[in-house]
């Protein structure tokens, strides 16, 4: 991870930034307003130091590392600390001491810690240490000036001072002198610190021809070689070049002193000190050519400590030299070698130009104004001889940094000598510097680039760019983007707005200033658009505003005053609208457009739409903005902008063209709230991948936490050219039950952002499927989020706290192991940088994330920091080709591969087995080949070369799995042996351990699952997954889960299933993370409670019988725990125990004795023996909800009541639905819910509960209150949902008439859900498939008259439904039947039927096979309607209906007439279901009527159907037996030699409408059901 910062606007002041190279580091201090700016470390490390006030200059010292700084009238010292790597860590307070009264503009360290400051005054003083790091300041001298002090200089010797006014013509030298007792103190004892020794200086004034713009000491020596700190007394000057101290002392005797004037002629005066008296003199000077604007000296020092590797020093032959370097308007740089100026004594000095050099275009591209300061220039980097240079731009506030490798002033390039030798001849002598003069009165210290490419070539061209700094000067309150994300508007709390572009250079990624703006008024709000060229602002004085910021400085384009509008309607409670956007939109191509284009254009804020117009021939495109300011009482006003402001693009060749810009108010609609008021509201902008006009824009949050989206679109009046109006409309709404919620935030992917009142909770919305998908709660207050997306819509959010931001990025959603689909990768922490709060963060294009905090602005690229916590996690053991921000991304979302378990998994619970088996088949083959050919295993396939098509096949039935070659043919059990053997030694890409561990779990389910394939149902086998799941997910899981307790109950073959798993329950605690007592038969629990129960008995060595207590209880054997307390010797309560269980309870006495001990028992907070004494004195309730409340077994309530009043009990009903279907509707847990209406008897709303909220079902609004949450995770929206609501209504059809209810759009947005979800969880092949395969069963006009079974007298809660099943364990329900088959053989069909019509619907079957549906296309087209054929055949294939005869009658039959005695006795129905007969065996159907058929109808009856006309019905009985099937047919002839009115037709034989096998029992229990 790296950061990036804009550190804040520098001061526009002489002093306000300096540089230098202090403990083998450079140094960089500046000044931003009342900040202090230091940066290290090759300038990527920054400090931020406050002030009360701004700063005015800074200084830093080479020799001590101190920085000054002055505030006002006061100076502030610095001190650095140094870590024990000898680095710097940061700069601390020392000392500040007051000045004067009037504004400190300078200061300048000299030598030894004396420091000079400037204002209207002139200090010398001295800092001494005292107490180790202490320093004391001491004023040594001060004058009062008649003009401030505008810039100043001091010697390395600190002997000189020089000083400027501003616009000043002359140039003030201090010389120092040392007075003793009115005695002047001679220069040789000036070292020796005396306290009867006074300062004073002397002034020297050296007048010059023009105004004075820059003035420098040359520098000896540099001071990076002294090991000594500012600890040491004594601080000597370090030299790069060792010299004798005598030597060393003769050239501290003279100082030369640079000047540059505006008539551009550099001066060079020595002051050379010889017996005691100083003189000084012009030695010198530099002529500037005229486009020469401002120059650049090396001193010798620097280019000697960067060349003291180079042994050849072909770069110069006179020892010494120093260079100056001066820059003219089109970036062409003259290199000057001036030599003599390290003689002593003096001797003249040689100027010669040595050749010309060229900027590279990337510094000139940035440096582009006029006005430079440039501090002194230092080293950079060693080893690669550079040279740091620092310049500031005044006016722009930008500083720039670049490096200069030093070989590159000096190579010879061979293409431009002759351009220097032509141009530029050698100066070999000293020029008089009265031989300059210019008429340039202005007052210039900048350098103008103005580059020119006819004569800089790329071999003469040098520099390299490092950086690049700016920002505010006040704190950013607000950051803008621009749709594409290159473009940013910073906004402070004042009338100052930056517009940056974020480009590239390299790898890196800078945010650069593009253009600065200063409104008359602080920006409320504001849109970034045409890639940051163009802004539409609103001001908090109510203007409204466009700004072209196409060039440096914005240019004002146009604006209005909204409330000089007559619009007083539209206003809200504020003045000011809350929100502005811009509205997409598209345009047809115009006819007399210039480029016509056969499809729509689409304009949005990219600007890439121009609308025609012909001027003197040319084109002068006009863009079209669109834009709506909303109020807070959901009223608009809407814009259209006209910008012919062609300068955002291209120059405008037409000299008599001037551009035109306008507000054009257009009509708009308000928002339609609904009478709700906006709480919140925000702008859904995007990272554009792609044009999306018709998107939602807006969305609006209110106080309870409803959301609603809304999107506009631009209409044309059609009678009225060039009129145009906004058209809002709501497009989603939604309900998150958070109210009074602190922040909100939208995504363009449907995303939404939601932190809680308290500021600490943030939860994550897919508002598009009304998905909670994300929540945690911090200890920190949220102050700010963001979004951002990557091309492939996978969504990353930042959660910004004080000083630092955590980087979420969403996964995939994880059933298997429910784990969360949001997961913190990266820490993005500031505070080592400021200790300013974070006022605003956003994202930007190729993954940068930006942070505003005080006047500064972070930037963070996409890569990763693998030290960071969040960082490593997240990758984990990955392996992935870049670790960076964007692929870490896709690599947790996307397709999974296809041996990924998840996709396993959900492949199993398809119906998918074979596939998965021939997926782990491949897998081992693949492994074992790369392993044999010593590949890498990057090379496995993550399709493993399975053909795409073998995924869409809708399940085992149709699938043909491939072939291949023997010992490994098929997946058996030495394949599954050894590829886990694999899988244990090999990490699989894109697995992480844990996913690796959960695929050899699949693996073994899978084997497992193939063993007992012939003995279960498909149900049973999922239930067989679930549990291997669970076991390896103990840690994580307490049981399994209720999708797994649903497959189990409607699995028909629960005893083997209990067989197979009851050896990992021994005990109650294993027993119930099996969740027995949910689906378990009851015989075979109350076999186990009472294993169950000797168990718990012998667990303790003491045996207590209390731990069985309640089970034996609940069998109601309380005998036997009489026996085991008689058997408890030594237990202190068994003697009263003992006396109290031999009383009989069913007496009132006794039951109310027990029921007395249970309240003290529960007082004293005994409640397992409170809940048996409850269930002692027949108080089931009470006990199971002490179970429920006190011992939170949930397992054991439902276990408890099952047993003890039978499987439906009125106690178990109402426990069902006062304690756990509460719970399970605020959870919104869709499985329990089913789970409870199923054992409520009410099958019809158990199939509903699984595709629709459980709040939404009947009444169970009422469990909610207005302060309860309703859980809307994305956990809730379990595929597997649709996969066991599909297999229930298939398979009966009471189910089936109630998917009926279910309306077809409600069912189509199911499967929308959940193909989203398949594709979220990375499967999208799975997705596929479900979408092709998936069959819509419409409801037509003959399925709308289905008849509904009827519904008995009881509450919707179906609690009075199982109060009629009989309470008595030993109770069995009797057969429907069994009444019939006593009365068929003694009374009238016809007297059975009047008398059981209110409580049986009599039916006959007529069944048809499977494989002849494609056969009886004739008999169905003559049967129902043509256009409903289709839907017939899809509710034939799996599922059973019921049909009224006497709708199909009228309805249904073509051309049918029947006689009127006929037609009064049709009143029954018919039932169509499927099932497997061979169609070799009898092909008859018989009609069973209470006379003969009229033959004529009998013929009209094109299909032939067998029907039953009159009230003499004869029900079907079904069997729960296999053995003991009854055939229909043995139905019709039992019926037809009982009543003699009875007889049987047989159709046709050329007309098979259902093949019939006697005593051929059906292939599926469930296929046998009654109504």
């Amino acid at each position: 991870m790296v950061i990036r910062f804009q550190p804040g606007r520098p001061n526009s002041t002489a002093h306000a930034i300096d540089q230098a190279y202090w403990n083998s580091q450079n140094v960089l201090a500046y000044c931003s307003g009342n900040n202090l700016i230091i940066l290290t470390g090759k300038y990527k490390k920054l400090q931020t130091i406050y002030h009360e006030n701004d700063c005015t200059s800074v200084s830093i010292n080479n020799t001590s590392g101190l920085i000054a700084v002055t505030v006002k009238n006061y100076a502030y010292i610095y001190q650095p600390l140094i870590n024990y790597k000898n680095n710097i860590s940061e700069w601390i307070f020392c000392c500040k001491f007051y000045h004067d009264d009037s504004k400190l503009n300078c200061i300048n360290w000299g030598y030894n810690n004396n420091i000079v400051l400037g204002s209207d005054y002139l200090s010398f003083w001295d800092l001494t240490q005292q107490f180790s790091q202490v320093m004391k300041p001491i004023l040594l001298w001060n004058k009062k000036l008649t003009k401030p002090v505008f810039y100043l200089t001091v010697s390395n010797d600190s002997k000189y001072i020089a000083t400027i006014g501003k616009y000043d013509k002359n140039i003030k030298i201090w010389k120092k002198k040392y007075i003793e007792t009115n005695k002047f103190c001679d220069e040789k004892n000036s070292n020796e610190r005396n306290n009867d020794l006074t300062i004073d200086f002397i002034l020297v004034i050296l007048k010059q021809p023009h105004y004075v713009t820059k003035i420098r000491w040359r520098n000896h020596s540099h001071t990076e070689e002294s090991t000594k700190t500012i600890t040491s007394p004594d601080v000597s000057c370090r030299g790069v070049i060792p010299r004798s101290d005598i030597e060393k002392e003769k050239e501290e005797s003279r100082q030369v002193l640079y000047s540059l004037c505006a008539d551009n002629v550099l001066r060079i005066w020595d002051c050379y000190g010889l017996n005691y008296t100083t003189s000084i003199q012009l030695w010198g000077s530099v002529p500037l050519r005229n486009t020469d604007t401002f120059c650049l000296i090396i001193d010798s020092w620097l280019l000697q400590d960067c060349l003291a590797k180079n042994t050849k020093k072909e770069c110069f032959t006179i020892s010494n030299p120093d260079f100056v370097l001066t820059f003219s308007k089109d970036g062409e740089i003259n290199i000057y070698n001036v030599d003599g100026l390290s003689h002593n004594p003096p001797r003249p000095i040689k100027i010669r130009n040595l050749r010309t050099k060229f900027f590279k275009k990337s510094i000139m591209h940035n440096v582009i104004d006029n006005y430079l300061y440039i501090p002194e220039v230092q080293p950079y980097d060693r080893a690669l001889q550079e040279v740091s240079i620092i310049f500031h731009n005044v006016s722009s506030g930008v500083i720039s940094h670049f490096s200069i490798d030093i070989f590159e002033l000096f190579k010879t390039d061979t293409s431009g000598d002759h351009y220097n030798n032509q141009q530029l001849p050698h100066l070999h002598t000293a020029v008089n510097y009265h031989n300059r003069d210019t008429h340039n009165n202005s007052h210039r210290n900048y350098i103008n680039f103005s580059p020119n490419a006819s004569i800089m070539t790329k071999y003469n061209q040098i520099g390299r760019l490092r950086n690049l700094w700016s920002g505010h000067y006040k704190s950013i309150q607000r950051l803008i983007r621009s749709n594409k994300g290159d473009g940013l508007l910073s906004i402070s709390r004042f009338t100052e707005a930056k517009v940056w572009r974020l480009q590239k250079a390299g790898e890196a990624t800078y945010l650069w200033l593009r253009s600065s703006l200063n409104t008359q008024s602080p920006i409320k709000n504001a849109l970034v658009l045409h890639r940051g060229k163009l802004l539409i602002v609103l001001l908090e004085n109510g203007y409204f505003q466009a700004w072209d910021s196409s060039r440096d400085s914005s240019k004002l384009i146009a604006q209005l005053n909204i409330f000089d509008i007559d619009s007083n309607s539209k206003k809200g409670e504020n003045n000011l609208p809350i929100l502005i956007t811009e509205i997409p939109y598209k345009l047809e191509p115009l006819v007399n457009s210039v480029n016509h284009h056969d499809h729509k254009n689409y304009h949005h804020d990219q600007g890439n739409v121009t609308i025609g117009s012909v001027m003197n021939n040319e084109e002068i495109p006009s863009e079209y903005y669109v834009m709506s300011l909303i109020y807070d009482n959901g009223s608009i006003l809407a814009f259209k902008f006209n910008s012919e402001c062609n300068s955002l693009d291209n120059e405008i060749t037409n000299n008599n063209y001037e551009p035109r810009s306008e507000f054009i108010e257009i009509s708009s609609s308000s928002l339609k709230l609904d009478n709700d008021k906006i709480y919140k509201i925000c702008a859904i902008d995007q990272l554009h991948h792609g044009c999306h006009y018709n998107r939602s824009l807006i969305s609006v949050l209110t106080v309870d936490g409803n959301i609603k989206m809304f999107s506009a679109n631009i209409k044309e009046d059609q009678c009225i050219s060039h009129k145009y109006s906004a058209e809002w409309e709501k497009v989603h709404e939604f309900q998150t039950n958070i109210s009074k919620a602190s922040l909100f935030k939208a995504s363009s992917t449907g995303k939404f952002c939601i932190v809680d009142a308290t500021g600490k909770t943030m939860t994550l919305w897919n508002v598009n499927w009304s998905l909670l998908e994300y929540s945690e709660t911090f200890d920190s207050t949220i102050i700010d989020v963001a979004w951002t997306n990557t091309e492939q819509d996978q969504c990353i959010i930042s959660i910004v706290f004080e000083s630092y931001s955590l980087m979420y990025v969403q996964m995939r959603y994880d059933y298997a192991t429910n784990n969360a689909s949001y997961i913190p990768v990266a820490k993005t922490e500031i505070r080592n940088y400021t200790n300013h709060i974070i006022g605003d963060s956003i994202w930007l294009k190729y993954g940068n994330y930006v942070i505003a905090a005080g006047n500064q602005l972070y930037i963070k690229d996409k890569s990763l920091d693998l030290t960071d916590t969040f960082s490593s996690q997240s990758l984990g053991s990955r392996e992935i080709i870049s670790k960076d921000l964007i692929t870490l991304t896709s690599v947790l979302n996307g397709p999974l591969p296809v041996y990924h378990p998840q996709f396993l998994i959900q492949a199993i619970y398809s119906k998918k087995l074979k596939l998965v088996r021939e997926i782990l088949l491949r897998l081992f083959l693949q492994l074992r080949s790369l392993h044999f050919n010593s590949k890498d295993i990057v090379h496995l396939d993550y399709m493993l070369g399975i053909e795409p098509y073998k995924f869409l096949i809708k399940d085992d039935k149709h699938y043909i799995p491939g072939k291949y070659p023997e010992p490994y043919d098929s997946f058996n059990s030495m394949v599954i042996e050894s590829l886990t053997v694999l899988l244990t030694k090999v990490s699989l890409p894109y697995l992480t351990r844990h996913q690796q561990v959960t695929l050899v779990t699949v693996v073994e389910a899978v084997g497992k699952i193939s063993k007992n394939e012939g003995i279960l149902d498909f149900n049973g086998l999922r239930f067989i997954l679930g549990t291997q799941l669970y076991s390896s997910h103990k840690t994580t899981q307490k049981s399994i889960l209720m999708r797994d307790v649903t497959w189990a109950l409607h699995s028909t073959n629960k005893e083997i299933i209990w067989s197979l798993i009851k050896h990992h329950c021994p005990d109650w605690q294993k027993s119930r993370s099996y969740r027995v007592a949910y689906w378990l038969p009851i015989d075979q629990l109350k076999e186990h409670f009472e294993k169950i129960a000797k168990i718990e008995y012998t667990s303790t060595t003491e045996k207590d019988p209390s731990n069985c207590a309640l089970y034996y209880l609940a069998l109601r054997k309380k005998q036997i725990l009489v026996s085991l307390w008689r058997l408890s010797v030594g237990h202190p309560e068994r003697g009263k125990i003992l006396n109290f269980l031999q009383n009989d309870f069913s007496i009132d006495r006794w039951r109310k004795a027990a029921l007395k001990n249970a309240y003290v028992l529960l007082s004293q907070h005994r409640y397992r023996e409170s809940a048996i004494f409850f269930l002692l004195g027949n108080a089931l309730k009470d006990c199971i909800d002490i179970i429920f409340k006190h011992l939170e077994d949930t397992d054991l309530a439902i276990g408890i009541c099952r047993i003890y009043e039978g499987d439906n009990g009125p106690v178990l009903g109402q426990f069902l639905n006062s304690r756990i279907l509460p719970l399970a509707v605020i959870q919104g847990d869709r499985w329990t819910t089913s789970f409870v209406y199923w054992k409520q008897l009410r099958r019809d709303v158990a199939i509903k509960a699984l595709i629709t909220q459980p709040i939404s079902i009947e009444d169970n609004y009422k469990f909610v209150t207005n302060n309860q949450y309703i859980d809307k995770s994305f956990q809730l929206e379990d595929p597997a949902l649709l996969v066991i609501y599909d297999y229930l209504r298939r398979k009966n059809v009471a189910y089936f008439l109630a998917s009926m209810e279910i309306d077809l759009e409600i069912e189509y947005t199911l499967i929308l859900r959940v193909l989203n979800i398949l594709v979220r969880m990375g499967c999208e092949l799975l997705a596929t498939s479900m979408i092709k395969n998936w069959l819509f069963i419409r409801e037509t006009e003959n399925l709308s008259n289905l008849r509904q079974v009827p519904r008995r007298e009881r509450a919707n809660s179906g609690v009075e439904l199982m109060t009629q099943v009989p309470t008595t364990p030993t109770a069995v329900i009797p057969s429907l039947f069994d009444k019939f088959d006593k009365n068929l053989k003694t009374r009238h069909v016809n007297t059975f039927s009047r008398s059981r019509t209110n409580s049986i619907d009599p039916t006959l079957r007529v069944k048809f096979r499977h494989s002849r549906v494609n056969s009886i296309d004739s008999t169905l087209e003559g049967t129902f309607r043509s256009q409903n054929i289709s839907n017939l055949k899809n509710m034939l294939e799996p599922g059973a209906i019921t049909l009224e005869y006497s709708n199909l009658l009228s309805k249904g039959i073509k051309n049918y007439e029947p006689q009127r005695s006929n037609c009064n006795t049709i009143s029954s129905q018919v039932i169509i279901q499927p099932i497997n007969f061979p169609c070799d065996k009898v092909k008859e159907t018989a009609y069973i009527s209470s006379q003969e058929p009229n033959k004529n109808s009998i013929e009209q009856l094109e299909g032939n159907f067998t029907y039953l006309k009159a009230e003499h019905i004869i029900p079907v009985k079904t069997s729960p037996h296999r053995d003991s099937t009854l055939n229909s047919l043995e139905i019709f002839n039992h019926a037809s030699n009982t009543d003699p009115n009875i007889s049987i037709i047989r159709p046709a034989r050329d007309t098979i409408v259902g093949d019939i096998q006697p005593h051929s029992p059906p292939k599926n229990l469930l296929d046998e059901y009654i109504t």
